[in-house]
C-alpha cells in the first residue's frame, strides 16, 4: 500500500467488512486433521510413548481419507464471497428494511452464507417443502442484493439503467477501462454471473470499485485478499487513473480514466525530464510518490483530465515508464538485468566448483545447482576419496 494512503482511509475497514468468512473454518479444519493424523500415528506405539510420538510415513499421510477431505476444503476462495460480505455490510439497513434480518453480526453472517449458497445453480428436486422455501428465500435475497449493487453503480454514473419494450430492466455496464471502454447490456441475471464469479479480471474489478465508490483501503484489501495481488500497479496507467479516482475529487470517473489513457498514449517523452529522473530509485516508489504528491497538491479541488497539475504529473510519469533510459520498466530491461545477474552468479558458482575440484583432484567435477549468496553447492565427486568440505555442503556421490 502506498505511503500516501490517508489515515482516514486506513480506518475504513476497522470493522472488517471485507472477508471471505472462511478463514476460521479452514484453521479449524487443519487443526482437526492434525489431531486425526496424530491419533493415527500413536495407535501402534506403547502407552508410555503415545503422548510425544508421531510415527506416520509420508505415504500414510497422503493416502489418508482425512488428508483427502482436508484438500477438498482448502481451495482458493471465490471472489464473490468477498463481494457478498462487503455488500451485505454496506446494505445491512436495506436488507433489514426488505424483511431480511441483518442488524446484528450473527444475522449478517447468516445472510452471507444464505446468499453464497445460491450464487451457483441450486435445484429444488428432491427437497422438502421447507428446504425448497429456504432456497427460494435465499434467491430473493441474492437478487435483491445484486439489484442494490447495480443501482449503486447507476447512481455513481458507472452503469446505465434501461427499461426494455417488454418491461424488463437491463443495465449498460463497462467491462473494461480501455480506450473504447467496451460496454455490455446485461440483465440482472447476467450482472450476477459477471460480477459474482469465482474469478474476475482486474479491469472488471476496478469498474466495480468505481461503481461502488470503494475507498483506496477497500480496493487494496480486495486486491490482496480476493485477487491475490500486492496492490495498485503504478506502472499501469489504467491503475494510476483508478488510484486518482479513488483519492481525488473527480466527477465523471469513467470518462476520466479513458481520457487519461488517451493523453498518456499521445504524449511524447521529454528528454529534460529523463535527465532529471535518472538517479531516482526505486522506480515503483518514485511513481507512487509522484501520484501521492499530485493528490496532495489538489487538496479538495476538483481534478480534471486537462488540469495543469495532471499534465506535469503525466510528463514525469511518461519519462519514467516509457523513456529510453536505464530506469525504464520494460520487459526487455527486466530480462537483461536478470540475465546479467545470472551470469555473475554462474561465475561465482564456477569458482566454487573449481575449489571443490581441486580438493578431490577431479577436474571434471560439475555443479548441478547452487546458491552463491549462501555458498551452497552440489557437486559430483569420487566416493572413495577423502575430502574436507565446509559443514553443511551437500554432495552427490558417484563411481566411474
Amino acid at each position: 500500500m502506498p505511503d500516501g494512503l490517508r489515515e482516514t482511509e486506513k480506518e475504513t475497514n476497522v470493522m472488517g467488512t471485507i472477508h471471505s468468512n472462511l478463514t476460521d473454518h479452514m484453521v479449524s479444519a487443519v487443526s482437526d486433521w492434525y489431531q486425526t493424523m496424530l491419533e493415527a500415528s500413536r495407535k501402534n506405539l506403547p502407552a508410555d510413548r503415545r503422548n510425544c510420538a508421531e510415527n506416520l510415513e509420508l505415504e500414510d499421510i497422503l493416502n489418508s481419507p482425512s488428508t483427502y477431505a482436508l484438500m477438498q476444503q482448502l481451495k482458493p476462495v471465490s471472489f464473490f464471497r468477498f463481494l457478498v460480505y462487503y455488500l451485505v455490510h454496506q446494505h445491512a439497513e436495506d436488507l433489514s428494511g426488505a424483511g431480511y434480518a441483518a442488524d446484528s453480526r450473527e444475522e449478517r453472517l447468516r445472510c452471507i452464507e444464505e446468499i453464497c449458497s445460491v450464487m451457483k445453480p441450486v435445484g429444488l428436486a428432491g427437497r422438502s417443502q421447507k428446504e425448497a422455501d429456504a432456497v427460494r428465500r435465499s434467491r430473493r435475497m441474492r437478487d435483491y442484493l445484486v439489484e442494490r449493487m447495480m443501482e449503486d453503480m447507476v447512481r455513481n454514473h458507472i452503469a446505465q439503467r434501461n427499461t426494455e419494450p417488454n418491461g424488463k430492466i437491463t443495465y449498460l455496464v463497462p467491462v473494461d477501462l480501455q480506450d473504447d471502454c467496451h460496454k455490455k447490456r446485461l440483465s440482472l441475471h447476467a450482472c450476477r454471473t459477471t460480477f459474482f464469479a469465482d474469478r474476475i479480471s482486474d479491469d472488471l474489478f476496478f469498474v466495480l470499485a468505481l461503481g461502488l465508490q470503494m475507498t483506496l483501503a477497500d480496493v487494496e484489501i480486495f486486491l490482496k485478499k480476493a485477487l491475490r495481488r500486492t496492490g495498485i500497479d503504478f506502472w499501469n496507467i489504467t491503475e494510476v487513473a483508478v488510484y486518482l479516482c479513488l483519492t481525488c475529487r473527480i466527477e465523471q470517473k469513467l470518462q476520466f480514466c479513458v481520457e487519461l489513457r488517451k493523453r498518456y498514449k499521445a504524449m511524447d517523452c521529454v528528454d529534460g525530464e529523463q535527465q532529471t529522473l535518472q538517479n531516482a530509485v526505486p522506480w515503483t516508489q518514485v511513481l507512487a510518490d509522484r501520484a501521492r504528491q499530485l493528490v496532495t497538491s489538489m487538496g479538495n479541488h476538483r481534478l480534471t483530465a486537462d488540469a495543469e497539475e495532471l499534465t506535469a504529473f503525466l510528463t514525469q510519469y511518461k519519462a519514467i515508464t516509457a523513456g529510453e533510459g536505464t530506469y525504464t520498466h520494460s520487459r526487455t530491461k527486466c530480462f537483461l538485468r536478470l540475465k546479467d545477474q545470472l551470469e555473475k552468479n554462474m561465475e561465482t558458482i564456477g569458482r566454487y566448483s573449481q575449489n571443490a575440484s581441486s580438493l578431490v583432484g577431479e577436474p571434471q567435477a560439475s555443479v548441478i545447482n547452487g546458491h552463491a549468496a549462501e555458498g551452497m553447492i552440489q557437486v559430483y565427486y569420487p566416493t572413495d576419496t577423502s575430502v574436507c568440505i565446509p559443514k553443511g555442503t551437500v554432495f552427490t556421490g558417484w563411481k566411474p
